[in-house]
């Protein structure tokens, strides 16, 4: 989901169904140029698209990598919220 925000269209695909189903099941998929986005937004990306569900980040880790982590002091305190 964070893939087809970011660029507008999903990860995978292929001139057919054939096709787009062999690049799901191989993982294969390719960041555009544009946008241009960080190394850690890549990373995260790639770490959710992980065809192994054993090696696909969970939940818990994704809020500790660093795409969501590096700018928190940047959010709103809550004090701060209406």
């Amino acid at each position: 989901m964070l893939y087809c925000m970011i660029y507008g269209h999903l990860p995978f695909s292929g001139t057919n169904n054939y096709q787009t189903i062999q690049s799901i099941v191989s993982g294969a998929f390719e960041f555009p140029a544009k946008p241009i986005v960080t190394d850690h937004l890549k990373n995260v990306i790639a770490c959710a698209l992980q065809v192994d569900p054993k090696k696909r980040i969970i939940s818990r880790d994704l809020q500790l990598h660093p795409w969501f982590t590096c700018n928190l002091n940047m959010l709103p305190q809550e004090e701060s919220l209406p």
